[in-house]
């Protein structure tokens, strides 16, 4: 859980402002783990929103959808959303629940239709080598530390960041800093800021609503399917539907998952069939290795001595399918590796 409590947590957003100035025009940010039910996110917001009463409470994902907590559940913190306890402790305190967000449906539509099956593909890539990079806990991170520009950091990320910051702001107008708090997710926090504090350096000192979306001026935008291309092109569709899916899967809780599986609605035999394939080579953890720099790989993996270049070879065999590598996210060989690849490795 992240928070600007302390004036150290804002200089690192401020980029050299004077942190106590610039702090008293930005609201109270908690940056949550959506996937987490950890007690710490959960009792922080909660004991804060409890605490310092404030008027609006903006949030990430809206009232309607975060679950109310049943009676049984607020005994045990660690099986509740922090966004639940933020949600309940509104309502306690008499403040004015704000959602920030733009619609699910409108994230799904932008990333999956929006988006070619190559760009999809370099987003499970991405996600992949921030999930090794997690894993080795600090060690090399230099090595891969760099600034992600693929589909799912434009889409997801960087549009909603622009659009809740945006929405904060319009608060602002209305109320003084320290009577707003706003939960989001942790991957929202720092671009929020970031689009605050230059809202408050262009205005000297004042957050305006103003035109804070000036390179995500579309974001609310609607992207409808193109019906004829998916008639044309079914295998195609089934192979970028489950990246769609596993790069969901990575990055969000199961019930998001859930939610857009719902809104794509079923797939024809020819489109699931293809998706069904996909699906099992992308849901691989050598997949994912196989689609991370070399470097890091030889990081992650200790294989046997002896047997570091037929695992090498296997792996870069795998990473041939990629759409982005003129694949067609799946093959026979691959699939064949995938079911019997311990048997090859012994």
């Amino acid at each position: 859980m992240e928070a600007i409590q302390h004036l150290g947590q804002v200089q690192d957003v401020t980029f050299g402002q004077t942190a106590d100035v610039m702090a008293a025009h930005l609201p109270h940010v908690f940056g949550v783990e959506h996937r987490g039910r950890g007690m710490a996110d959960a009792r922080a917001v909660h004991e804060h929103i409890l605490r310092t009463r404030p008027k609006v409470v903006v949030m990430e994902t809206s009232a309607e959808e975060v679950p109310r907590a049943r009676a049984t559940d607020l005994r045990r913190m660690d099986h509740v959303a922090p966004e639940t306890w933020a949600y309940e402790a509104a309502l306690a305190c008499g403040a004015r629940v704000v959602h920030a967000d733009r619609p699910k449906r409108i994230t799904y539509a932008r990333l999956l239709h929006g988006c070619d099956v190559e760009e999809l593909d370099e987003a499970y890539a991405e996600e992949a080598v921030r999930n090794y990079r997690k894993i080795l806990a600090g060690k090399h991170m230099h090595m891969w530390h760099k600034k992600r520009k693929d589909a799912f950091q434009r889409v997801v990320v960087e549009e909603r960041d622009a659009g809740m910051a945006r929405a904060l702001a319009n608060v602002l107008e209305e109320h003084d800093a320290k009577d707003v708090v706003a939960v989001v997710g942790r991957r929202h926090r720092y671009g929020i800021l970031k689009h605050l504090v230059q809202r408050c350096r262009r205005s000297k000192g004042r957050i305006v609503p103003g035109s804070m979306l000036e390179e995500h001026l579309d974001w609310t935008e609607d992207i409808p399917e193109d019906q004829d291309w998916r008639k044309q092109h079914p295998t195609a569709y089934g192979v970028k539907r489950a990246l769609f899916e596993r790069v969901l899967a990575m990055t969000t809780d199961p019930s998001v998952l859930q939610d857009a599986r719902r809104w794509m609605g079923p797939m024809e035999p020819d489109e699931a069939h293809a998706h069904a394939l996909a699906e099992e080579v992308y849901g691989a953890p050598r997949m994912m290795l196989a689609c991370v720099p070399p470097e890091l790989r030889e990081c992650v993996v200790c294989a046997r001595r002896g047997q570091e270049k037929s695992f090498a070879h296997a792996i870069e065999e795998l990473g041939r399918v990629r759409p982005s590598q003129k694949g067609s996210g799946y093959s026979d060989h691959a699939l064949e590796m995938l079911r019997g690849l311990h048997f090859q490795i012994q």
